[in-house]
């Protein structure tokens, strides 16, 4: 038979772990863990607080930071100032100025091609290419060509361009230049 042997002081040392760990939830000969009755004269007295409390939510100092920029120049000023157009006796330009000045009027209706057609948003749109080869899309409104022609339609397969022009006898006339997506090529 063999036997077995401890440690000698092992035994005593969770003896005194076990006593000191019970003894330190009594407070006054209670249940450990349950808080003493307190007397009136126990009772602590509310004092009031050494710092004073102030509120994140306030600035501290609200006229000290004060900055002038009168003196600063504006960053989205434009760095050229365009002369303003004067608009031409006769010209239906309305509210955007002079729209002969922009590319897409510089050439005549006829001369636009096709490139492309979206249909089946709100409004549909066309994608037309100049002589020069720059594109634009366009929608219902856009104005083109040299006679300042509006777009008045566009369907799944050409662009309606209706242009008012006034002929060699004073009368206002109304053309309508039809401008085709070209077909598909089958190989």
């Amino acid at each position: 038979m063999r036997i077995r042997r401890t440690n000698s002081y092992l035994l005593p040392l969770l003896l005194v772990i076990s006593v000191s760990m019970f003894s330190a939830g009594c407070d006054k000969g209670g249940i450990p863990g349950q808080q003493p009755a307190q007397t009136a004269a126990e009772v602590p007295k509310v004092t009031k607080p050494v710092q004073k409390q102030e509120s994140s939510a306030r600035p501290l100092a609200t006229a000290a930071i004060s900055f002038d920029f009168s003196k600063k120049k504006d960053p989205f000023k434009p760095l050229a100032i365009a002369a303003p157009t004067v608009k031409a006796v006769g010209s239906k330009s309305g509210k955007l100025g002079n729209l002969s000045n922009l590319p897409i009027n510089s050439f005549d209706v006829t001369q636009f091609k096709v490139i492309g057609i979206i249909t089946g948003l709100k409004e549909n749109r066309a994608m037309i290419v100049d002589p020069n080869g720059k594109s634009y899309v366009i929608k219902v409104g856009t104005t083109v060509g040299l006679n300042e022609g509006r777009v008045s339609r566009i369907n799944a397969a050409s662009i309606e361009v209706t242009e008012q022009f006034t002929d060699d006898s004073g009368k206002k006339r109304k053309q309508v230049v039809k401008l085709n997506l070209p077909k598909k090529q089958e190989k």
